[in-house]
């Protein structure tokens, strides 16, 4: 009698095989889960910052309120300005590590980008990511000053082109690059594509004039017109006066994935604020506030150049003409038939004709009126005296 045999146990390579080839799926599907995700989430940022373009701000805000990408600050500017610093720092501790992941801020004016380069400074010296101030130069960008504290790690925006070599451009106008060395007569720069060469400061400036320069860890909303990012921060720290629908869609559209937009509420309610009567204060809502930055994002003032000129010039000549047909049209007709084309001082004696014999006939009513009211006035004061005696 034989034994019956027990099922065959699988090995341990063929094990470990199996559980490779499970997890390498498990991971496989994750990963297309997660760019799925990605791209669902991108596609909706591209349609809302599409809205900006139309003048539909409002409806672009709504469906950031329900992703969480836009983000209302109390406290005014400084405390707005802090928030962007967080949110890039907190971005860029969740998703820097990740291959090709770039992470963009873009702002209205260069003060705004100093003071978000600033703030920025701060966090990175904190947790020892940038060296201590080398020196300290004055710039001066289109009628802005100010005085910037630079060292080794530190990124900046030039605003003239920069040569590595006799025939080798570093950098050109709106380019950022990395500091890797300073000195009092100038850096050692970096650029994206890993160049380096030294940069005089009587390089970026004209004779005895400040340094055309500014931190690059954000950019004017402007200069950012070129780039895409994976993520972008849209960061209003004056308030969304400042901005309007053209700019507000090019600053949510610099993302290939998501734009996180932070807005000053002090400002927005001020502004909200010197709308009412004076004396007659009223509560202002979170409603009210989100209002006014969409009435403010949807704004599409003309632009003047030469091609609105042109267009501008064709549509005039082309209702001239539209309108001089028109005008000759009845005059044409009567000649077709036989008539006198009128002329303007002929329609004119015509009319002040028709008017003269209109007043005419509106006098002689009157006067026909007139002495019906008489003639019934006087026949009751006869009858009211009662008949005459004769003596």
């Amino acid at each position: 009698m034989s034994a019956s045999r027990s099922p065959r146990k699988p090995r341990r390579r063929e094990c470990s095989i199996y559980l490779r080839a499970k997890r390498k799926n498990r991971c496989r599907a994750e990963r297309k889960s997660g760019c799925s995700q990605h791209l669902r989430l991108a596609d909706v940022m591209h349609q809302g910052a599409g809205l900006f373009r139309e003048g539909q701000a409002g409806q672009a805000i709504a469906m950031k309120r329900e992703d969480e990408t836009a983000i209302l600050v109390p406290g005014g500017r400084d405390a707005t300005v802090e928030r962007v610093a967080g949110l890039w720092q907190e971005r860029m501790e969740a998703r820097g590590s990740e291959p090709g992941f770039r992470l963009s801020i873009s702002v209205p004016t260069n003060a705004d980008v100093n003071a978000i380069g600033c703030a920025i400074r701060r966090r990175l010296r904190e947790i020892g990511q940038l060296g201590e101030d080398r020196v300290i130069v004055a710039t001066k960008v289109r009628s802005e000053e100010a005085e910037l504290a630079l060292a080794v790690g530190d990124r900046v925006r030039v605003f003239d082109r920069v040569h590595a070599g006799p025939r080798e451009v570093l950098a050109s106008n709106g380019d950022v690059l990395e500091i890797r060395e300073v000195m009092q007569t100038g850096m050692v720069a970096r650029n994206d594509q890993g160049r380096e060469a030294f940069v005089a400061w009587d390089k970026l400036r004209d004779r005895g004039a400040p340094v055309r320069l500014s931190y690059g860890w954000a950019l004017t909303v402007d200069t950012s017109q070129g780039i895409t990012s994976t993520e972008h921060i849209d960061a209003l720290p004056s308030g969304s006066q400042a901005s309007q629908a053209f700019r507000g869609y090019v600053a949510e559209s610099r993302h290939r994935e998501r734009t996180w937009m932070v807005i000053n509420e002090a400002a927005e309610r001020q502004q909200i604020n010197q709308r009412f009567p004076l004396g007659q204060p009223q509560e202002i809502r979170a409603s009210d506030v989100w209002q006014n930055i969409a009435a403010n994002l949807s704004r599409q003032p003309l632009k003047a150049s030469a091609l609105e000129f042109l267009r501008i010039g064709t549509e005039l000549r082309r209702g001239t003409i539209i309108a001089v047909q028109r005008g000759n049209e009845p005059g044409d007709r009567r000649e077709q038939v036989g008539e006198t084309r009128a002329a303007i001082h002929q329609r004119r004696d015509r009319i002040v004709l028709e008017r003269t014999q209109i007043v005419h006939r509106i006098l002689e009513q009157a006067h026909a009126l007139q002495q019906r009211v008489i003639e019934h006035f006087t026949s009751r004061q006869r009858h009211s005296r009662g008949p005459e005696i004769s003596h």
